[in-house]
C-alpha cells in the first residue's frame, strides 16, 4: 500500500460516521517519522485531491487536525503551496495571515502586505465582511470581540508590527503612528481583564 494511499484510507474512515474521530496528534506524530518520500507522496495525494469527497470536508475547518497536518506537510515540502493554504485560511484564523505577510514584505509587496493585515484585523474583531477595523480611530482594546487573555494574543502585537512596517513602506504615516499607538498600549496594558469582560471605556485610555 502506498502512503497517499493509507492516508486516503484514515480519511475516510474518519468521516464514514458522524461521531467518529480520530486522535491527529498520534497521526502527524506518525506521519513526521515516515521517509521524506513518503510524506512528499502523502502531499501530493492530497493536493490532487482537496478539492472532492472526503478531502473536501476534512480540510476545510483550518482549526481541525486535518488541516494542521496538510499545512505542516505543505510548509516542510511545498512551501508555495504553504502560502497559498494560509492565504485562504485567513478569514477562519487571522493568524494564518502571519507568514504571507512576511513573504509580502520580503518581496516588497507592501501593499498587498497592508490590505492583508487589513483582513487579518477583522477576522481577528469578528467583523462582518466589508467591514474594517481602523488603527486610527479606535483602540484595539475596547474593541468589543477584542479576544482578552490567551495564547491568541501574543499574536496580536506581531500582525500590528507587520502592518506598521508595510504602512510605513508605503507612506502611510498616519496609519503607521496610529500602529505605534496601539502597540504602546498593548505592550503597557497589565493585562487584568478577565476574557468575555466587557470592553473597557474609552475614557479609561484617555484618563491613564
Amino acid at each position: 500500500m502506498g502512503g497517499f494511499e493509507f492516508l486516503d484510507g484514515i480519511c475516510a474512515l474518519e468521516h464514514s460516521g458522524e461521531d467518529l474521530g480520530l486522535d491527529h496528534s498520534t497521526i502527524g506524530n506518525f506521519i513526521s517519522a515516515l521517509e521524506p518520500e513518503t510524506q512528499k507522496e502523502m502531499l501530493q495525494g492530497i493536493i490532487g485531491h482537496c478539492q472532492s469527497g472526503h478531502w473536501s470536508r476534512a480540510l476545510e475547518p483550518v482549526h481541525g487536525g486535518w488541516f494542521a497536518l496538510y499545512k505542516k506537510l505543505c510548509r516542510k515540502w511545498n512551501p508555495g503551496r504553504f502560502l497559498e493554504v494560509c492565504h485562504k485560511g485567513v478569514l477562519q484564523d487571522w493568524r494564518l495571515a502571519l507568514p504571507v505577510i512576511d513573504d509580502l514584505i520580503a518581496r516588497k509587496a507592501f501593499q498587498d502586505a497592508v490590505a492583508l493585515a487589513d483582513q487579518a484585523a477583522a477576522s481577528m474583531l469578528r467583523m462582518t465582511e466589508g467591514k474594517a477595523w481602523d488603527p486610527r480611530k479606535g483602540l484595539i482594546l475596547t474593541e468589543s470581540s477584542f479576544p482578552y487573555g490567551g495564547e491568541k494574543d501574543r499574536a496580536i502585537p506581531g500582525l500590528l508590527k507587520r502592518w506598521n512596517k508595510a504602512a510605513r513602506a508605503v507612506g502611510d504615516n498616519e496609519t503607521a503612528c496610529a500602529l505605534e499607538l496601539q502597540l504602546t498600549i498593548l505592550r503597557d496594558w497589565t493585562g487584568n481583564v478577565p476574557p468575555r469582560s466587557p470592553p473597557l471605556d474609552k475614557r479609561y485610555w484617555q484618563n491613564a
